[in-house]
């Protein structure tokens, strides 16, 4: 059977999660069965027993091995029910399932259904494909369909069929709900949901050109100070930057090479593959 490729929970119902294969254009929505949430939510976290040596070390490996024996011998239990299936254009590269807060901060929650986009204040489901197309969905009546599409790849790269030289890969704005931003081999986007132009790709409000050499492999947002991105490289090297001194769109003339606020050098012989952000210490990353 194959990989699995990508994997994202969703962010207001705990139950559902979905799913790529490793070399598949499509995306699965499961649900997981109320016995292994109700498994889950009774495992609990105790550091202070952790650091206790052995004794937690053993409690804890015998239960993550009960578990499994569990449902090794109770295969139907741990069965996930296939809700729908999402059909996309080329290779997944990434799946991002975001939430839509409205002015009280409460996300929009599912129905009965499990529909996508139930309320006004929604989930969004976003897929990007190694052709650097950007599919947003909905499914208000039960059927999954695109909203919208963003193809990063464009004549404002120069190129019109361009050789991928690392997959694409996107990140949300945790402190603006209509933002995203992508990577194209060497550069980075920023998209507005509430952008429509002319431009390619319609919805780039910025970019920033030749971040890494050898091409940009990954991005995430600081989670506590706005404007504020990371990337990993192929260049073996990591790079913080701040979107408020980078507002190189296509429509100004060609500008300097983009200049971090740091870079991260040492830490790794190759290059970086991923990088993400510690949620709750914006000064940790991994």
């Amino acid at each position: 059977p194959e990989g699995v490729g990508s994997l994202c929970t969703c962010p207001t119902d705990k139950s559902l999660v979905l799913t790529s294969g490793d070399c598949t254009n499509d995306v699965t929505l499961y649900k997981i069965p109320d016995e292994i949430i109700e498994k889950n939510d009774e495992l609990e976290y105790k550091p202070q027993e952790e650091m206790g040596g052995t004794t937690a070390a053993t409690t804890s490996a015998s239960s993550d091995d009960g578990m499994m024996m569990a449902a090794q011998n109770n295969p139907e239990s741990s069965s996930l029910t296939n809700l729908a299936t999402l059909h996309c254009n080329a290779r997944l590269s990434q799946i991002l399932w975001r939430s839509d807060e409205d002015e009280d901060g409460i996300g929009g929650r599912f129905d009965d259904d499990y529909n996508l986009s139930s309320t006004s204040a929604s989930s969004d489901v976003l897929t990007l494909d190694w052709e650097g197309q950007i599919l947003k969905w909905d499914s208000n009546d039960g059927e999954p369909r695109i909203m919208r599409t963003e193809t990063i790849f464009g004549s404002n790269d120069g190129v019109s069929s361009p050789t991928v030289i690392t997959p694409p890969r996107m990140a949300a704005d945790p402190h603006n709900v209509n933002a995203i931003c992508v990577t194209a081999n060497e550069n980075i986007h920023i998209l507005d949901w509430r952008v429509d132009t002319s431009s390619l790709p319609s919805g780039t409000v910025s970019q920033m050109k030749g971040c890494h050499r050898y091409g940009v492999t990954d991005v995430d947002y600081n989670p506590n100070k706005p404007y504020v991105l990371a990337t990993s490289g192929q260049d073996s090297l990591i790079k913080f930057w701040d979107l408020r001194y980078h507002n190189n769109n296509s429509t100004t003339p060609r500008r300097r090479k983009p200049q971090p606020l740091l870079v991260g050098r040492g830490g790794h012989s190759h290059w970086v593959s991923n990088i993400k952000y510690n949620p709750f210490h914006d000064q940790l990353v991994v």
